[in-house]
């Protein structure tokens, strides 16, 4: 993505055509590439996205399956649902409820009762395991040792009452090992009483209306994230399911929302369907897949993810018909998911005026995708790829040669016979005065971040420096001990000022790097897994072939 971004910001600093990146996955990087392009000062923005990207639909998911599988009641799944920012709900989730004895106790979670509970008890999760956390919960006490037992054993009781009250929410999700559990009453822990149960929901839709109608949304709506629909996914999402469930309504057929089969449906709504976005975007530079990209041209075109991960050529498979089946009925047609994208490919070479194809062909395990690979093998074999090997005329020559200066891209030989071609490097090295400087390429704000520490710990100047200057040894303040290196006593700073990382007036030995850096310094590795870019400078009158 960092050599596209490249080849981009080069391409607009001296030409105003449109560009258009072709990414078969870019519904999964959608967020990646939008980041990208304004880190180059580039805004764009999926016209779409998937509703199981919303970070909404994963935490209702979350929710559901909290009484499902074998993590389901676990303290993870606790915390993940009701103590995590994502889906913030209110402090009370019961309020209709009132304790028999004690009018200020209320059915609300201790974190400290649920750590102490699931560590000596071993509660883990799965079927069973929320009668598990009830009955230790309906015997614990304050121990001994407590300072506070009057307060311990409020926590014990109030946190008893939350997790009973959870199991009757919970009620039409539950699985069959747990049903019985509604039957028994709960009695609390240090008062002695029944306590009071919430009315069970009777289906999958109310409890869906129920877990909406408990998040606070005065929290919820000051969410800013970027893509984030917020209310928005839940709404399409409630919509969805009664579509869904008029549509069965029509065909006569039920309606399973309860258990597993509806936690199933959540699922399959959040993958199946889109969520448009209306922020405006500029028409200059546009990420589509090969499909979209069918009937579009531009002035660059960029083929940075055809690889077999992304455009697939795998059919899909048909239920309870298998390939005699398919062939005895004339739908068995495993090639026509190849004769399309080699359409697409062909449209898409001869649909611009600058096209760059990104080669994986030397990554190991991946490689291109069929229709790609078998137009490599084609130009190769016909010798026309050496017309490609020279580089794009819009990218400057100090990008990919010379001395001196480190450059994003370097040539490559691919193999015997064939020359070399422009590969992109995510990081090199290069010598200067003061010793081996260390350069990370990359235009989002973690390379600039690592490239300012590769050049202090170097001893060097860095190109950039941090928005606030305090922030760089904030983090280390309260931690910040004296170190001996070498029989050298780094100065305490609570009582000096610590040397200056260029002009200590020492020489500290640097450490010696181990695989996993603790300093973060980047892999050894100079090459770009993607290796080879080829280019097709063309006429759009006389178009390649």
């Amino acid at each position: 993505m960092n050599a596209a971004l490249t080849m981009i910001q080069a391409y607009r600093a001296k030409h105003d055509g449109q560009v258009l990146i072709v990414d078969a996955g870019v519904r999964e990087r959608s967020i990646a590439w939008s980041n990208g392009l304004s880190s180059i000062g580039v805004r764009w923005h999926p016209g779409s996205t998937a509703m199981n990207q919303q970070p909404t639909h994963h935490a209702v998911i979350r929710a559901a399956r909290l009484a499902q599988g074998m993590s389901a009641w676990s303290l993870e799944s606790l915390r993940g649902v009701f103590f995590s920012s994502i889906v913030p709900f209110h402090d009370d989730l019961f309020p209709d409820l009132n304790h028999p004895t004690e009018g200020t106790w209320r059915p609300q979670p201790d974190a400290d009762v649920l750590d102490d509970i699931a560590r000596q008890f071993h509660v883990l999760g799965g079927p069973g395991a929320i009668g598990r956390w009830l009955g230790v919960l309906s015997g614990a006490e304050p121990s001994f040792a407590e300072r506070h037992p009057e307060v311990k054993a409020r926590a014990l009781e109030q946190t008893q009452w939350w997790l009973g009250c959870l199991l009757h929410a919970w009620a039409p999700l539950l699985s069959p090992e747990d049903r019985h559990l509604l039957q028994r009453p709960t009695v609390g822990c240090t008062s002695g009483a029944e306590l009071p149960m919430p009315d069970a929901p009777t289906s999958g839709m109310a409890w869906l209306s129920w877990l909406v109608s408990s998040i606070n949304v005065a929290r919820f709506e000051q969410r800013r994230a970027p893509f984030d629909a917020g209310m928005g996914a839940l709404q399409h999402l409630i919509e969805a399911l009664n579509g869904v469930k008029e549509h069965l309504g029509r065909l006569s057929l039920p309606f399973v929302d309860e258990g597993a089969a509806f936690v199933d449906l959540l699922d399959h709504i959040g993958a199946s369907t889109d969520l448009s976005h209306q922020t405006s975007r500029t028409d200059r530079v546009q990420v589509v897949t090969p499909d979209d990209a069918l009937g579009c041209s531009a002035d660059l075109i960029l083929l940075v993810g055809l690889d077999v991960d992304a455009w697939s050529m795998r059919s899909s498979t048909v239920p309870w018909l298998d390939a005699s089946a398919q062939l005895e009925l004339g739908v068995f047609q495993t090639d026509r998911l190849v004769r399309r994208g080699r359409h697409h490919l062909r449209h898409l070479l001869n649909g611009a005026a600058f096209v760059v194809v990104f080669d994986s062909s030397p990554e190991e395990g991946g490689g291109p995708s069929a229709p790609l690979a078998e137009w490599l093998t084609d130009v190769q074999r016909t010798n026309a790829w050496e017309a490609m090997r020279a580089p794009p005329t819009f990218l400057p020559s100090s990008l990919y040669e010379g001395e001196g200066s480190p450059r994003p891209f370097r040539w490559a030989v691919r193999e015997d016979g064939h020359g070399s071609w422009m590969t992109p490097v995510t990081n090199t090295s290069t010598a200067t005065a003061s010793g081996r400087r260390e350069v990370r390429f990359g235009f989002s704000g973690r390379d600039r971040r690592q490239q300012i520490g590769l050049d202090l710990r170097t001893g060097l100047t860095p190109s950039r420096f941090p928005t606030t200057t305090s922030r760089s040894s904030m983090r280390l303040k309260a931690t910040f001990k004296p170190i001996v290196v070498a029989g050298n006593r780094w100065p305490n700073t609570s009582t000096s000022t610590a040397p200056s990382l260029g002009n200590s007036g020492r020489t500290w030995p640097a450490p010696t790097p181990s695989r996993f850096d603790p300093l973060g310094r980047p892999s050894r590795s100079t090459a770009w897994p993607l290796a080879s870019i080829l280019t097709l400078a063309t006429d759009r009158k006389n178009r390649c072939r």
